[in-house]
């Protein structure tokens, strides 16, 4: 029983250490957590206490998911909105996720804000990810190209392998998931933030399309 009590307090300690390094600008805007938090829900003194609970792991949820849903719904997606939340440290670094220290420059800050906007509101990949309830950081470790090596594993993770695929579209002409080439890479036609692109066609002019499902 003591040790489940050690690991409980690391836990939480761990969880207080993510917030400290992770600095937001609720303050500016709201007066407390009191003004934000619902009738019923448990309280907190400060704004950094949230990760205590609202880790990507817990069952209170990605607490990442539930504030940009709620802030680029009044705001939009734009670098803008970004850093009005996410303060930069005093390298002028700002940290993404808490869970796994990943920080860019504020520079940098644009393009990772056009690629949250495609998760969004898009006609792409991203936003029917988000239609059925898939957050950035359920698919992202890093949000580098380090992410797109990985990528497939956590597809067929979601979607099966490459021959339950295949079963699903036999009806095709030419079947997209039953290659000569084998395990390739998903991301090769599924490029989840643009459009989607036809690898097959660079040979075979099949002018496949993504038929995409809506929600």
């Amino acid at each position: 029983m003591k040790n489940i009590i050690y690991i409980i307090i690391i836990l939480l300690a761990a969880a207080a250490v993510y917030a400290d390094d992770m600095q937001f600008n609720c303050a500016d805007c709201h007066k407390n957590t009191v003004e934000v938090l619902k009738k019923g829900h448990a309280q907190a003194d400060s704004f950094s206490k949230c990760f205590d609970c609202h880790d990507s792991e817990s069952k209170a949820g990605s607490l990442g998911q539930k504030i940009h849903l709620k802030h680029t719904d009044s705001l939009g997606s734009s670098a803008e909105t970004c850093l009005s939340c996410h303060a930069a440290d005093k390298d002028g670094n700002v940290s993404v996720s808490h869970k796994n220290g990943i920080t860019f420059s504020k520079e940098e800050m644009k393009d990772l804000a056009d690629k949250f906007a495609t998760w969004n509101d898009s006609p792409y990949l991203a936003n029917s990810h988000k239609k059925s309830g898939v957050y950035c950081l359920d698919c992202h470790d890093t949000f580098g190209p380090d992410d797109v090596d990985e990528m497939a594993k956590k597809c067929k993770g979601c979607h099966g392998e490459y021959e339950d695929l295949a079963k699903k579209t036999a009806d095709k002409k030419r079947n997209p998931h039953k290659s000569h080439f084998g395990n390739m890479s998903c991301v090769k036609c599924h490029n989840v933030h643009e459009d989607f692109t036809d690898f097959c066609d660079k040979c075979h002019k099949t002018n496949m399309k993504w038929n995409r499902k809506i929600k």
